[in-house]
């Protein structure tokens, strides 16, 4: 009996976890999305519109723009995103783009 309850806890535990989990990727495939959309429309302004406040100073529209388009004019549109996974405190997409295969990574805030 003893043995038992630590398995049901490390079973409810996991459950717990999982669902969690499947929350927060929730969230960030939906802002993902959204950021192809911005992207693939060279939306640069929506997409820095959706940058907080540390994130617009470090990449201003006026560096966004070249950076973007840039990458637009090598790779193309991007056609899909994988499932996201979780690397080194980020959320990582790997973006299937027309002309090459692109990490993306990902962190939000407490606003997504």
């Amino acid at each position: 009996m003893k043995r038992f309850i630590p398995a049901v806890l490390v079973f409810a535990l996991t459950i717990l976890l999982q669902n969690l989990f499947a929350q927060e990727t929730e969230s960030y495939t939906k802002v993902a999305n959204r950021l192809v959309e911005l992207i693939n429309a060279a939306d640069y302004s929506g997409l820095e519109n959706l940058f907080n406040k540390e994130m617009s100073q470090a990449l201003p529209l006026s560096k966004a723009t070249p950076f973007f388009a840039g990458m637009n004019a090598q790779f193309g549109k991007i056609q899909k995103l994988d499932e996201p996974t979780r690397s080194a405190g980020c959320t990582v997409f790997s973006a299937h783009f027309e002309r090459g295969l692109v990490g993306m990574s990902l962190v939000l805030d407490r606003d997504d």
